[in-house]
């Protein structure tokens, strides 16, 4: 709409010269991706204030989030189709990252398989020599060909790292598919399949949200499904039945 006008404002900054900026330009809303610290600020703002990205629902903000059950079931019909016996997950500890795992490891059960997971700890930095080393013992034992679907981009090109380094070939052992994607993902040598995430749907969730006519209580977040699979090379090698 040509009267909506946005005001992008760095994070982190004080609250008082952030109250000053939205009072200044009239501002009736914010949209904020979830940071544990900007909880701190919200009791201290008059706006209407909508959260993306949130994993836990917060007084007085609306919550628009992904649908982390709907991207590891995507993950899991997609691998599956490529007609593989064996897969894995690679994840963390955060919440978005055990849904996506939950839901992966329940539909390749669901279809007569197993999932073989490995969970990053968080008490490490990531990719120290500790976590690198535990990362190429995990992919080292896994049976091939495997499905290897992970949380992030981040830990999909940990996997392509580790691939690359020790000779395992990707898509012929390793069939790679990531949760989330990154301008790397298609630089990388091949290229990493992901799930497309919904950004503009959850744009426009968010602007609905903030043009709703009630106050925002606590309630569920709306959470907005995967839109597909961005195809690339790292999953190219096997049969599909269906695309």
């Amino acid at each position: 709409h040509s009267n909506r006008r946005f005001v992008f404002i760095e994070w982190p900054e004080p609250l008082a010269l952030v109250a000053s900026k939205l009072s200044a330009t009239g501002a009736t809303g914010i949209i904020a991706e979830y940071d544990a610290e900007l909880l701190d600020w919200i009791p201290g703002l008059t706006q209407k204030t909508v959260l993306i990205l949130a994993d836990v629902l917060t007084d007085g903000c609306a919550c628009v989030a992904i649908d982390d059950w709907s991207v590891g079931t995507s993950a899991a019909h997609y691998l599956h189709r490529k007609e593989l016996r064996d897969f894995a997950y690679f994840g963390s500890e955060s919440l978005s990252s055990i849904l996506r795992g939950a839901a992966f490891k329940e539909q390749i059960s669901k279809m007569g398989n197993h999932v073989q997971e490995f969970k990053l700890s968080t008490q490490l930095p990531f990719q120290t020599r500790t976590q690198r080393a535990a990362i190429e013992r995990w992919i080292d034992n896994l049976p091939r060909p495997v499905g290897i679907f992970t949380e992030s981009a981040q830990l999909a090109v940990a996997v392509s790292e580790v691939c690359l380094h020790n000779g395992i070939a990707i898509p012929n052992e390793v069939a790679l598919l990531s949760a989330t994607d990154d301008p790397v993902m298609e630089l990388s040598f091949p290229g990493i399949s992901c799930i497309q995430l919904p950004w503009a749907e959850i744009a426009r969730a968010s602007l609905a949200q903030l043009e709703a006519p009630q106050n925002f209580a606590q309630s569920n977040p709306i959470l907005i499904p995967p839109t597909g699979i961005r195809t690339r090379a790292s999953t190219d090698f096997f049969h599909t039945r269906h695309e």
